[in-house]
């Protein structure tokens, strides 16, 4: 009995343990999120001041125009997935939903996220759970979309009613799951019955949460490496910028041999960076490395930039 009881005890100390580490690196993971959204801001910004430029210069070769084209698309598609998930935050925040989307993501019943938060985490993922993008659906499909990349629909749907993955799962946290004895209103469930059950119980749900804090570290590598690289190439774009301002003419055939190489360099690491705006982690827990490969090589080609 008395054993029986210090397992218990034993067991409830290490659930509140594992959930206070889960708990700081998922506010870790969310506040990397948030500086990756102000680094894809910081991009846009200057990928639109830089397209700006670009398309001052006459005469500019044919393909380079393609390009500049590609660019702007991808803008424009980022612009419009701000829209459209500013609009679902907002109509969702008006709802029930919201209020539990809101709650699983705080941590609580009734806490709430900020907008900027629950806007970093939606563009960070992106997708629904369906794989499809959550600025085409509406109705129904889209308030199921923001709870999932909300991470609430475990709470919401009765246990992942909308077949969440893993990642969004894991950020939806223990409270979010239905995991009552992390918390201290919840922890008197565990004080009456029989210890031994009761401390297994707790030690399922310490493994559980351990497997879930394992999936946000994942992400939260994936996110800080995207950070590194976007912040490298807000600097190269800057870089290869200034060696374009300083020519003296916005005739591309009166260009010089190296401002030619540099017009063209600076075209083609806006086209390959501006792809990274709309580049979004999904259930996979992973940014596509194609693209990333693509992003770094055109930062390589730049031989003067300095990492």
């Amino acid at each position: 009995m008395v054993f029986n009881n210090k397992m218990r005890k034993d067991a409830q100390a290490g659930l509140e343990a594992m959930n206070k580490k889960f708990m700081a690196n998922r506010e870790k993971l969310i506040k990397h999120m948030e500086t990756l959204y102000g680094a894809k801001g910081q991009l846009k910004s200057k990928g639109e001041e830089v397209q700006d430029k670009l398309n001052q210069f006459a005469n500019t070769p044919k393909e380079y125009n393609v390009k500049i084209q590609e660019v702007k698309v991808a803008l424009n598609d980022y612009e419009e997935i701000i829209e459209a998930t500013k609009s679902e935050i907002n109509k969702d925040a008006n709802t029930a939903g919201g209020a539990v989307v809101a709650g699983a993501l705080a941590g609580t019943a009734t806490a709430a996220i900020a907008p900027t938060a629950a806007m970093a985490i939606a563009t960070t993922f992106g997708t629904a759970s369906t794989g499809v993008a959550i600025s085409s659906l509406s109705g129904v499909a889209a308030t199921n979309a923001a709870l999932a990349w909300l991470g609430g629909g475990a709470l919401a749907a009765g246990g992942g009613g909308m077949a969440l993955g893993d990642t969004l799962l894991a950020l939806a946290g223990p409270i979010g799951w239905g995991i009552a004895g992390v918390s201290a209103a919840g922890a008197g469930i565990f004080m009456s019955g029989k210890n031994k059950k009761n401390a297994e119980k707790m030690q399922e749900q310490t493994i559980e949460i351990k497997k879930a804090d394992s999936v946000n570290l994942g992400i939260l590598d994936e996110v800080s490496q995207m950070i590194r690289l976007l912040n490298r190439i807000n600097q190269g774009l800057n870089f290869m910028e200034e060696k374009i301002d300083g020519v003296g003419t916005k005739n591309y055939l009166e260009l010089s041999k190296e401002e030619a190489l540099n017009f063209g360099i600076l075209v083609n690491l806006l086209v390959a960076s501006t792809k990274l705006l709309n580049l979004t982690l999904g259930e996979t827990g992973k940014f596509d490395r194609k693209t990333i490969w693509m992003t770094e090589q055109a930062l390589n080609v730049n031989a003067g930039f300095k990492d």
